[in-house]
């Protein structure tokens, strides 16, 4: 979902388009938001299998 994100920004911005600011600040407001999503999906998915085994 992040890339997505940074490839609209890039490409907005490359075209100069109105959308380059709120395409912006939404990449600066949910990308971390992503991450950390990501992350713990990911530590729960390692310790549920490393608690089974």
């Amino acid at each position: 979902m992040g890339t997505v994100l940074l490839l609209g920004i890039v490409a907005s911005l490359l075209s100069a388009s109105v959308l380059a600011g709120p395409l912006l600040f939404v990449a600066i407001v949910f990308a971390p938001a992503a991450l950390l999503m990501v992350l713990w999906v990911l530590m729960r998915l390692f310790f549920s299998t490393g608690s089974a085994a």
